[in-house]
């Protein structure tokens, strides 16, 4: 499984929440949201993560933003904190490099 109790290496929970939690290029919501992207927002690390369904065979991830400038409707808030359609988070090969960005949101990823 992935992101299970009975996971291995780079996909168990903690190794994927970290990932998923890394502020980098390529991997986790961060080279998606757009709010994310332009920095209007920060990341609810607490709030985001993965899970897996043994039942249906399905990985969910999900992540939760904090908006810095509240928005009124929740269309604004759409445009500025979902994916964009078609979209996925990526969490496999993901490099060790961190983009720039609030030194209270960074951390390091890393795979076992």
């Amino acid at each position: 499984t992935v992101c299970g109790d009975d996971s291995k290496g780079q996909y168990t929970i903690k190794s994927m929440t970290d990932t998923l939690t890394t502020q980098n290029s390529v991997c986790g919501p961060y080279p998606l949201v757009p709010c994310l992207k332009d920095q209007t927002c920060t990341l609810d690390t607490d709030k985001s993560g993965c899970s897996w369904d043994d039942a249906n065979k399905r990985l969910k991830t999900f992540y939760q933003v904090d908006l810095v400038t509240p928005v009124w409707t929740l269309e604004e808030k759409g445009q500025l904190a979902d994916l964009p359609a078609g979209s996925k988070i990526r969490f496999w090969d993901c490099p060790e490099t961190k983009l720039p960005g609030p030194p209270e949101k960074r951390s390091l990823s890393k795979s076992g």
